[in-house]
């Protein structure tokens, strides 16, 4: 089990610690309901230090990136960035990831544990391109502060900067003589930054941000925010089964003019003549259980005429209790005819068959941020 380059200074703070795809991370600091309204109402720090983080150096990082991905990596100047997928030739997800286009490198922020996936895959096709990767996962500690008066909050930490307003927006900036990368990316709905450094400085700013009022925040409640904002992770949500397409995020994530990529001709086919036969949704459960992970979704009324069995037409994958939502809620695949807004379908359950509704995503609209 893998710990965070913080994890002895949430020791003492973190009142119970999770498992989260191979790392310790704090679940809660001792009412994840206070920790997810002060996510809501004013400001929240959440350590992601065990996200995957690439570092693609090299003169030709920026045309091999390019060429392996679903959005438009070339166009992109230095300060800015984007979401993709990384696909195999059959347009299978790899990853999903946001790069980051700095001065002289690209760095990937992906879901933990995707290192490995994505090294090998790159490494694959690496001929004689000039292109080096180093993974820092673990070695750099990543901060992601969200919230509606955040950039309030860390102007005070970080006074005079000059916050980026456009989404996957950053720069970089100088505390005390130390690097500290300031990313604009608003991972569940809500306003937010991640701040990327080392962790000695990272502590520094955490104690800093403490005692401003900023509030701790773990898994427990990061995870319904996560859910409310129909955010799939890798390992959980998705994977490599998956097509681009069926997960949701195309006008974020895919361009459909950039040109040749590996994956791009089933990609561009999909858009062109056909469609997705099962597709990632939000559901609305009308019971008060939160769900396991895997639980089978039937038609209402529908049997499989040859084995008189209900005919499964989904999956649950993620489950939370929403208090915005006043109910449970849930992540799932479901299969083409049934993934509109409003159909209704079944839950199978150790104790019985309970109702859902289909729900577009996010449950949640977006909030704004304030003007920093």
């Amino acid at each position: 089990m893998s710990i965070l380059p913080l994890a002895d200074f949430w020791q003492p703070l973190a009142q119970a610690w999770q498992d989260d795809l191979g790392w310790q991370v704090p679940w809660h600091f001792g009412d994840w309901q206070r920790e997810y309204k002060a996510a809501l109402s004013c400001a929240a720090v959440l350590d992601i230090s065990h996200r995957t983080t690439l570092l693609l150096t090299g003169r030709d990082r920026t045309p091999f990136l390019h060429n392996f991905c679903t959005n438009d990596i070339v166009r992109l100047r230095v300060g800015s960035g984007c979401e993709a997928f990384l696909t195999t030739a059959q347009a299978k997800v790899l990853a999903w990831f946001h790069a980051f286009v700095e001065e002289q490198a690209i760095v990937l922020d992906a879901d933990p544990g995707r290192a490995p996936v994505i090294l090998q895959h790159l490494s694959r096709y690496l001929i004689s391109e000039d292109v080096a990767f180093e993974d820092l996962t673990g070695r750099v500690a990543v901060l992601h502060v969200s919230g509606p008066i955040a950039a309030d909050k860390l102007a005070k930490i970080l006074p005079g900067a000059n916050w980026p307003s456009e989404e996957h927006g950053h720069v970089a900036l100088l505390k005390d003589g130390h690097l500290i990368r300031v990313r604009r990316l608003s991972r569940w709905g809500q306003p937010g930054w991640d701040l990327v450094t080392d962790p000695m400085t990272a502590r520094r700013c955490v104690q800093e941000m403490l005692q401003e009022g900023v509030a701790p925040i773990g898994y427990a409640a990061a995870e319904v925010l996560r859910i409310e904002a129909g955010w799939p992770v890798f390992g959980r949500d998705l994977d490599e089964t998956h097509l681009p397409q069926e997960i949701g995020r195309d006008a974020q994530a895919i361009s459909f003019t950039k040109g040749c990529y590996l994956g791009q001709e089933t990609v561009a086919r999909i858009r062109a003549y056909g469609h997705v036969n099962r597709q990632l949704c939000g559901l609305r459960l009308s019971t008060s259980e939160v769900l396991a992970s895997g639980t089978r979704l039937l038609p209402t009324g529908s049997m499989s005429a040859s084995a008189g069995q209900p005919q499964e037409i989904g999956r649950i994958t993620s489950c939370v209790y929403s208090p915005r939502c006043r109910g449970v809620i849930a992540l799932a695949w479901l299969r083409r005819g049934y993934w509109q807004p409003g159909t209704t379908v079944l839950a199978e359950t150790p104790t019985g068959r309970v109702g859902a509704t289909v729900s577009s995503l996010p449950f949640v609209a977006a909030t704004p941020s304030s003007p920093s």
